[in-house]
C-alpha cells in the first residue's frame, strides 16, 4: 500500500495499529504484492485499507466476542528517540489468558460449544497439522527441536497403509505428519499413526542378542548367535521345526523366512496370525473371485451409493476408512450396519441390523432371498459372470425372512429393506472385518459376502466390491508371499508337482510336497513334542494364542525356541534365544495394505 509519497509503501502496525505478529507478516506481504505491481507498471495500486475492528469482526450469533486486553505502548516522546519495540508485552497470567481463545476474532467458545469429550474428537491430530498459526503444535518438537530430515514411510498399525512423514533428529523421530501425497490416506491419520510411534526410541527395545543360560538371559556376539542358532536348528528334521512369521514385517521379510523354511529346514510347517484373524478370507474370496484381497480401492469407498458394514467396527479399528464411509454418508449415501453391538457407525447408519453372534450367513441368505423373490438381482451379470445360479437359489430355498427373524433376532422388515437398499442403491459396497472371519464358519460368513455382491452386480466396477479391513499392516503381504502352510508365494499350491518343481528349479532345492501345519495346530504339536523347535518373527503366540495357558505349556515343551523382536515380549521370554529387530522406522521395505 502506498503512502502519499510517491514509492513509499507501509503495512503492518503503522496502518493497523498494533496487532498480532501473524498480521503484520500477512500485511507485510500485501505491500509487497504492491511494490511488485508498481515496479511492474501494471497500473491501480491501491488497496483499500480496513480497519483493523471490521477486519476482525466476527458474525452476530449467540457465542459473545470479547476485545483482546490491552497492550501498553511507548509514549511518542520514547518511542521517537530509539529504536525499541513501540508495542509493549503481556505479563504472563495475561498472555496465558488471551491463549486460550482464537486472536484473530476474539472468539470464546469451545468446539461446538462442547468439551473435546463432548464433541467426539478422535484425536487424529488433523486439526495440528492444519493449524495455520502454529498456534497448536505437537509436544514433542516445543523447545526448538527442529528436525534434520523427514523420512517417507507406511504406518506399522493396522491395514489401511497411511503413508506418512516422520521428521526426525538425531536418529529420533519427533513428529510425525501424515502424507497429503498418500493413495490411502491423502493426508489424514488417526491417533494411533499421528502419536504412537515413540515406541521407535523406547528405552525398553531389544538392542543385542541374547542367550538364555542358567535361566538368566546373558548378552551375546552376533558371531556367537549366528552359529549357536545355524547348529541347532540345523540339528532338527524338518518337520520336527516350526516357523511363525510376522504381519507386521515387511514382504520382503515374509519372504525370505517362508524360503528359509523351505529350502533351507526342509518344511511347510510356516504360518502367521493371518490363520486367527483373515485365513477364511483367503479360503472364501480365493474360490469367489479367484483372489484373497480387497476387490476396490479405499478412496472409491467415498463415492458408494450404500454400504453393507458387516462385523466391523470400522471407526475404530480402521478411522481413516471410518472416515471415508463418513463422507459416502454425508453425500447421501446410505449405510447398513450388521452388527450385534451398537458401534459407533449406527450413528450414521439407515439401517442397523442387530443380528445374534454367529447368525450372519443366516443374515445374508435372507437378504439375498429377498433380492431373488422381488427380482431385484443382476440378470445380465449373472448370465455372463457367474456359475452355479440354479444351485445358489435352491439353497435359499430354506431361508425365508420367517426363518431368517427367529434365527437371527432382526425383524423380517429390516431384513428385507436392507437387501432393497444393497440391491437398488448401486453402486454399492461391503466392508467387513474379523467380526465375520474369527468364527468356525468364518469361510462361509466371506463367501455368502461375495455371493451378495455377485447377486446384485456390485462387482468389478468403481466404489463395489467386496472388501476385507486387515488386523494388522502387512496381512495381505504376508499371505501373497506365501507365509502361510499350503501355499508358495502368490497363492500357488505345494502339493501341485508343476508349481513345486518352478520353485525347485528358481531355489535349487528339492522341497517337500506336504503342507504344513498350520499356527494352532503347531502349538499343539509343540504340546505334544511333535515340533521340537521353533523360530518365531514378530510374532506373541504367549499372548495371542486361544488358550493361552496351553499356548505357553506348549512353547515351554519345545527342545529349542527362537525369538526375533524388537522387545522382550511374553514368548520371548520362554526363548533360549532372542534376536533383536529392527522397526518399521528403521528398515526399507514393502508393506501391502488391506
Amino acid at each position: 500500500m502506498m503512502t502519499s509519497r510517491e514509492g513509499v509503501f507501509s503495512g503492518g502496525d503503522c496502518i493497523s495499529g498494533p496487532a498480532s505478529v501473524i498480521e503484520a507478516i500477512a500485511s507485510a506481504r500485501r505491500a509487497a504484492e504492491a511494490i511488485d505491481r508498481y515496479l511492474g507498471g501494471k497500473g491501480d495500486i491501491a488497496e483499500s485499507l480496513v480497519p483493523a475492528e471490521e477486519a476482525t469482526a466476527w458474525p452476530e450469533g449467540d457465542i459473545p466476542q470479547e476485545k483482546l486486553a490491552a497492550i501498553s505502548c511507548l509514549p511518542p516522546e520514547v518511542s521517537i528517540k530509539g529504536f525499541d519495540e513501540v508495542e509493549q508485552a503481556w505479563d504472563r497470567e495475561t498472555a496465558v489468558a488471551e491463549a486460550q481463545r482464537c486472536l484473530r476474532c476474539y472468539v470464546i467458545a469451545p468446539i461446538e460449544e462442547k468439551t473435546l469429550e463432548e464433541a467426539d474428537c478422535q484425536f487424529c491430530g488433523a486439526c495440528v497439522d492444519s493449524c495455520p498459526a502454529g498456534a497448536l503444535v505437537e509436544r514433542s518438537i516445543c523447545q526448538d527441536k527442529t528436525p534434520n530430515c523427514a523420512v517417507t514411510t507406511i504406518c506399522p498399525y493396522c491395514g489401511v497403509g497411511c503413508q506418512l512423514k516422520l521428521e526426525v533428529k538425531d536418529d529420533k523421530i519427533i513428529r510425525v505428519v501424515p502424507d497429503p501425497e498418500g493413495p490411502a490416506n491423502r493426508g489424514q491419520a488417526c491417533v494411533k499413526g499421528k502419536f504412537g510411534l515413540d515406541f521407535v526410541s523406547d528405552p525398553n527395545r531389544l538392542t543385542e542378542p541374547l542367550v538364555k543360560r542358567h535361566g538368566k538371559f546373558v548378552p551375546v556376539t552376533w558371531d556367537e548367535v549366528l552359529d549357536l542358532v545355524a547348529g541347532k536348528l540345523a540339528g532338527h528334521k524338518g518337520d520336527e521345526v516350526a516357523v511363525v512369521s510376522s504381519a507386521k514385517c515387511t514382504n520382503e521379510e515374509n519372504y525370505l523366512i517362508q524360503k528359509l523354511a523351505r529350502a533351507v529346514l526342509g518344511t511347510n510347517n510356516v504360518d502367521h496370525c493371518a490363520r486367527l484373524c483373515h485365513a477364511p478370507t483367503v479360503a472364501g474370496l480365493v474360490q469367489s473371485f479367484g483372489s484373497g484381497a480387497m476387490t476396490n480401492s479405499i478412496s472409491e469407498i467415498g463415492d458408494a451409493r450404500s454400504i453393507l458394514a458387516i462385523g466391523t467396527n470400522t471407526t475404530s479399528a480402521h478411522p481413516v476408512i471410518g472416515l471415508e464411509v463418513i463422507k459416502a454418508v454425508r453425500k447421501g449415501a446410505r449405510l447398513i450396519v450388521a452388527n450385534p453391538r451398537e458401534i459407533d457407525l449406527c450413528r450414521y447408519a439407515e439401517i442397523w441390523l442387530r443380528h445374534w453372534p454367529g447368525t450372519d450367513v443366516a443374515l445374508l441368505m435372507g437378504m439375498m432371498r429377498v433380492i431373488v423373490d422381488e427380482n431385484l438381482a443382476d440378470s445380465a451379470f449373472i448370465a455372463e459372470r457367474c456359475e452355479g445360479f440354479d444351485d445358489f437359489k435352491q439353497s435359499l430355498e430354506n431361508f425365508d425372512l420367517a426363518t431368517v427373524e427367529r434365527i437371527t433376532g432382526v425383524p423380517a422388515e429390516k431384513i428385507a429393506a436392507a437387501a432393497r437398499i444393497y440391491a437398488g442403491d448401486k453402486p454399492s459396497t461391503i466392508l467387513y472385518a474379523m467380526g465375520i472371519t474369527q468364527h468356525s464358519h468364518g469361510t462361509d460368513n466371506v463367501m455368502a459376502t461375495a455371493n451378495l455382491a455377485m447377486l446384485t452386480g456390485n462387482v468389478g466396477k468403481p466404489s463395489t466390491g467386496v472388501n476385507p479391513l486387515r488386523g494388522q499392516n502387512n496381512v495381505q503381504g504376508a499371505c501373497d508371499l506365501g507365509a502361510l502352510p499350503n501355499v508358495y508365494p502368490g497363492y500357488q499350491s505345494v502339493t501341485i508337482p508343476a508349481i513345486r518343481e518352478k520353485f525347485e528349479a528358481a531355489w535349487g532345492v528339492s522341497l517337500s510336497p506336504k503342507p504344513g501345519l498350520t499356527l494352532t495346530e503347531m502349538v499343539d504339536a509343540a504340546y505334544q513334542k511333535k515340533i521340537k523347535a521353533a523360530y518365531f518373527m514378530g510374532e506373541n503366540p504367549s499372548l495371542s494364542e486361544p488358550d493361552i495357558g496351553h499356548a505357553r505349556e506348549a512353547l515351554a515343551r519345545l527342545d529349542f525356541l527362537v525369538v526375533q523382536d524388537i522387545f522382550l515380549t511374553e514368548t520371548a521370554e520362554l526363548a533360549d534365544v532372542v534376536l533383536p529387530a529392527a522397526s518399521f522406522a528403521e528398515k526399507d521395505g514393502t508393506f501391502t495394505n488391506t
